[in-house]
């Protein structure tokens, strides 16, 4: 598939997944991503192999608001305290070319996490006594334990490390599927009626 489609290039190691589609009763009924606990069995997971609270922000991210990995771990300081919320941060999207051309929106409680992580847990690694309001704008937001940017590749051994210990075939960008779905179904279930359906959907 062209780039343009959004799809994956092949993964050599993922030749199976527990993301499929299985019929039932006649129809086809997505499993894993359908899941509305998902979210909560690979924090659990985490929790159980020794995540931290940079590993958990995360992934309540990537839950929250569908974004990519790279989108998320490499947010910037000013990424966040520019935004018009505590619950938002500007991030770039694919083929920006790292410009910050969209928001991306998360809880109320990611957030507290978050502002707790940078003032508290970030100090620990880079030595730095400066939080959030003293930190310059271009400094990344998660390190890794010497202290300096974390990177995408780093952030996957311990997702992979979680998601070994609970036997789940699921990577991250699956995240982005499941946020797609579960949003999708939310709003097929509050609405009236088909055409109010197609209505939300499009706005």
């Amino acid at each position: 598939m062209p780039e343009i489609s959004g799809t994956e290039e092949p993964i050599s190691y993922r030749k199976i997944t527990d993301s499929y589609f299985k019929m039932g009763a006649s129809e086809w009924e997505p499993h894993i991503i359908n899941d509305s606990y998902l979210p909560d069995r690979v924090l659990e997971a985490g929790h159980a192999v020794g995540w931290t609270l940079r590993e958990k922000i995360v992934t309540l991210m990537l839950s929250e608001t569908g974004a990519k990995v790279s989108e998320v771990v490499e947010l910037l300081i000013g990424d966040y305290r520019k935004a018009k919320r505590e619950t938002e941060a500007m991030t770039f999207s694919k083929g920006s070319y790292g410009k910050r051309v969209k928001y991306i929106q998360f809880s109320p409680n990611t957030a507290k996490l978050l502002k707790h992580y940078i003032n508290h847990e970030r100090i620990k690694y880079t030595k730095c006594s400066k939080k959030l309001n003293d930190l310059n704008d271009n400094v990344l937001i998660f390190v890794n334990y010497r202290g300096t940017g974390l990177k995408r590749e780093a952030w996957f051994y311990h997702w992979n490390k979680a998601m070994k210990y609970n036997g789940l075939k699921l990577n991250p960008h699956k995240a982005r599927h499941w946020f797609v779905t579960t949003r999708m179904k939310m709003i097929y279930e509050r609405a009236k009626d088909e055409s109010e359906f197609h209505s939300i959907k499009s706005s």
